[in-house]
């Protein structure tokens, strides 16, 4: 038989448990109900309050504030290292007298600054109960937020949207980060929507709706860590998150950064041709302005604009991707919990075991000695927790008894295996009967449910803040549906042409133009009036550009179209042209052709279709585009001009768009030098193909409020210009021309928006070759010609082995199957 040893004043009672089945654990109820409370005191101890609390937090939020501010945060000696490493890098900066220098103590600083942050949350989840640290958190964050914004600014406002980090005290953070990811995600595609001219209304009120996503979810996961990661790992399950968020910020800002500039020089070919992208780039948002043309502005902004736009699509899909994974964070609160102030002895936890024996451990040696009693037999263990004076079971006790151990049963089930519920719950030792292979199964109502019986009333905003971001981010979509149909305008169209050209050439409709004078453009071409250039084939009518004939060209010779009455100009320079060998003059190198509709069918107001193939071949220009009938404001551009489409032959190399790209453009302006045409000229390029490839169709609808073109639907528009202002208003011209001559502007007589867009247009499509306008850049792609030279047209006829062989392919017309032209109809044209 084995004695049981009394327990010395500073052991805890040493508590052996039976391997018997049904052996069973009571406590006395007034002993329990002190222990447990005693603990619990024990372990609010254990957090900072009151005054030393707020001093560590001020200490931090400043320490992180000045972090911050000069780059981008205790445990302890280790805390203060870091504290030291950042200062001193910050010395280094300010004394610095050279970029070198500088970049050291940019260096040495960062080092610092590695572990001030991490440094800081630890230092928090250490010093706090978790039902505190959110607001704790958010005071840090915040400061922190507002010196990144400070920095840069050097002393400007103090911008940080705190409030909605203190609705923390719901006590759940799972509903924020939803909510938050969710309203990221609204407020970035909010902001896609945005372009130039858009009101500071939306610039503000977008950003602040992301402002506010960001917020209420960026802190969430840090309070989840610190709620579900034991004390001696919070430092390391900090520092990971930490690590692998800033990993993630210099991983997206590197994309994003990708994403941005191979957009920008894409977009800058589209909207500004003739600008340098790489001079773009260097000069960088604030220089931006310095760096270009003012003619050039708007379209650089428009680039801008789209390639920040694709940049938020980035943010858009993580957002997303935020949003479902947060589901996964768990629904645990940080509410204080409340202190237990009863336990009953069948419902003893391991936990409790522990807590009992940590108090027994603290009680000091000048107490009385304590006395622990552990009867044992029948299968029944029995511990009682040390009894105090003046209790009835100390009475008349003066020695603990101790009873013998029964052998251990081989076949019970292990104690710790069996659910407390199975055990008995009288607070008498009860001697119970061994059970043989005892079933394992649950029965209803043996395991309690305590959530059940009482809910916290603040639960509900668990759902309910999520289903509020949900219906924030419907109802946006569904208004932003509703403005865009709203604004939809419905007119009634009537054909006045429809051309499928199974007829052959139609003359009642459609006029071949001849003229060598290169149409303004310096064109390279002559268009002839013969089948050669222009004639219906297969059903569809073929634009062909061909070479002149050589005889023309090797020798002193003249083209005059005047004379055999066939040009269709009134002026002699477009009629007549020569080769002069001692100048190096030539005529046109090549012929193409050009016709129009001007006495077949003309539009004010309405739409256009042309559906084509566009052709293949450098330094090919095909176009589909509108022209006045009459110069009813004065000489182009005061009349305007609509161009549809064009487009240039050369692949899909040449840097300002081959036959990849089309660009739609509005000429509009006092005179050629105060054109208007980049503030509407858009390009969009064909999807992984060519418009050389196939056929698309090229479209126009057009009426007194709006203008747009599109390719293959109306939902795909290239050009959109609203007239909600006077064109001339709109084009900022100067007073006066280059020569001190005053502009006036002569669409006021009218007093619409649209002038000089008010009046009938024409149709016209050709195939240009050519030309000293810049259309193709000089020096770019092999072109083997310079606009300013004299010779051009020589230079280029010489080069014809090298291009010839991109014509000879079979790809070099433009090929059109389908022409509609409709006349808006509504009555009030």
């Amino acid at each position: 038989m084995t004695e049981a040893k009394e327990s010395s004043n500073h052991d805890p009672p040493k508590i052996e448990q039976s391997n018997q089945e049904d052996a069973s654990t009571t406590v006395d109820d007034d002993t329990t109900e002190p222990i447990i409370a005693a603990n619990r005191s024990d372990e609010d101890k254990e957090f900072l309050t009151g005054f030393k609390l707020y001093v560590i937090v001020g200490a931090l939020a400043m320490v992180t504030f000045l972090a911050t501010l000069n780059s981008s945060m205790l445990v302890t000696p280790t805390f203060l290292c870091y504290v030291a490493i950042f200062e001193l890098g910050s010395l280094i900066s300010g004394v610095s007298r050279s970029s070198d220098m500088l970049i050291v103590g940019r260096t040495v600083s960062g080092m610092g600054t590695s572990g001030l942050w991490n440094g800081g949350l630890t230092i928090i989840a250490g010093a706090a109960p978790i039902e505190k640290r959110p607001v704790l958190l958010s005071c840090i964050s915040s400061l922190a937020a507002t010196a990144s914004v400070t920095g840069p600014l050097i002393g400007g406002l103090l911008t940080e949207d705190v409030s909605w980090r203190w609705f923390q005290r719901i006590g759940y953070y799972l509903p924020f980060a939803i909510a938050g990811t969710a309203f990221t995600a609204i407020g970035t595609g909010l902001l896609c929507t945005l372009d130039p001219s858009s009101s500071n209304a939306k610039w503000i009120g977008y950003q602040m709706i992301t402002g506010a996503g960001r917020g209420m979810a960026n802190q969430q996961v840090i309070i989840a860590v610190q709620n579900n990661l034991p004390k001696h790992e919070l430092a390391v399950g900090v520092a990971v998150l930490i690590f692998f968020q800033s990993l993630g910020n210099s991983v997206f800002v590197s994309v994003s950064n990708t994403i941005f500039n191979s957009s920008l020089i894409l977009l800058l070919g589209q909207y500004a041709p003739f600008v340098n992208a790489t001079e773009v780039i260097a000069a960088g948002a604030t220089g931006l302005r310095s760096a270009v043309m003012a003619a050039q502005l708007s379209g650089v902004l428009l680039a801008y604009n789209e390639a920040l736009t694709r940049t938020f699509y980035l943010s858009i899909g993580l957002s997303c991707v935020a949003f479902f994974t947060s589901w996964g964070i768990g629904w645990k609160s940080v509410k204080k919990v409340q202190p237990i102030t009863k336990i009953y002895p069948d419902r003893m936890t391991s936990m409790t075991w522990l807590r009992m024996k940590e108090t027994w451990t603290s009680r000091t040696s000048s107490e009385s000695q304590e006395k622990c009693r552990s009867s044992i037999g029948s299968g029944v263990f029995t511990a009682t927790t040390p009894v105090r004076p003046s209790t009835p079971d100390n009475r008349n006790a003066s020695i603990d008894d101790i009873s013998p151990a029964p052998r251990p049963n081989p076949f019970a089930s292990p104690i710790t295996s069996r659910p407390p519920s199975s055990r008995g719950s009288s607070s008498a030792v009860q001697g119970l009967t061994s059970r043989y292979f005892h079933s394992r199964r649950v029965k209803k109502g043996e395991i309690e449910q305590p959530w059940k019986e009482k809910k916290d009333p603040k639960e509900k905003w668990v759902t309910i803040i999520p289903l509020i971001g949900l219906l924030a981010g419907v109802a946006v979509a569904a208004f932003l549906i509703y403005d865009g149909l709203h604004s939809v305008v419905h007119h009634k169209y009537c054909s006045i042409m429809s051309e499928d050209f199974s007829g052959g050439f139609n003359t009642s409709c459609w006029t071949k133009e001849a003229e060598v004078g290169g149409f303004g453009n310096g064109e390279f071409e002559q268009t002839t009036l013969d089948d050669e250039n222009v004639y219906i084939q297969d059903g569809k009518l073929i634009i062909r550009p061909t070479l002149q004939n050589a005889s023309l060209i090797d020798t002193n010779n003249v083209i005059n179209l005047t004379a055999d009455g066939t040009c269709s100009s009134a002026s002699l320079s477009n009629c007549v042209t020569q080769t002069n060998l001692t100048t190096g003059e030539i005529i046109q190198p090549v012929k193409s052709g050009r016709i129009n509709t001007k006495k077949g069918a003309t539009i004010k107001y309405g739409r256009v279709e042309v559906t084509a193939t566009l052709p293949s071949g450098d330094w090919l220009w095909p176009a589909i585009w509108m022209l006045p009938v009459n110069d009813t404001y004065g000489p182009w551009p005061l009349s305007g001009e609509i161009d549809i489409m064009e487009s240039r032959g050369n692949n899909y190399t040449y840097s300002t768009g081959g036959n990849n790209i089309i660009s739609s453009t509005l000429h509009w302006g006092p005179n050629a030098d105060n054109d208007g045409w980049w503030r509407t000229n858009v390009k969009r390029s064909a999807l992984h193909t060519t418009y050389a490839a196939k056929e698309h169709t090229f479209g126009l609808e057009w009426s007194e409020k709006y203008l747009f073109t599109y390719v293959d639907s109306r939902l795909l528009q290239v050009l959109y210009t609203k007239f909600d202002e006077p064109l001339w208003q709109r084009g900022n011209f100067p007073l006066s021309d280059s020569n001190g001559t005053r502009l006036v502007d002569v669409w006021a007589e009218t007093d619409k928006y649209n002038t000089p867009f008010d009046q009938e247009f024409y149709l016209i499509l050709n195939v240009a070759v050519g030309g000293t306008n810049k259309w193709f850049e000089d020096g770019v792609a092999g072109k083997p010609w310079v606009d300013a030279s004299p010779t051009a047209k020589k230079d280029f006829w010489d080069a014809r082995n090298v291009w010839g062989p991109t014509w000879d392919q079979g790809g070099a017309i433009m090929s059109v199957s389908k022409v509609d032209m409709w006349q808006q109809c509504d009555g009030d044209e």
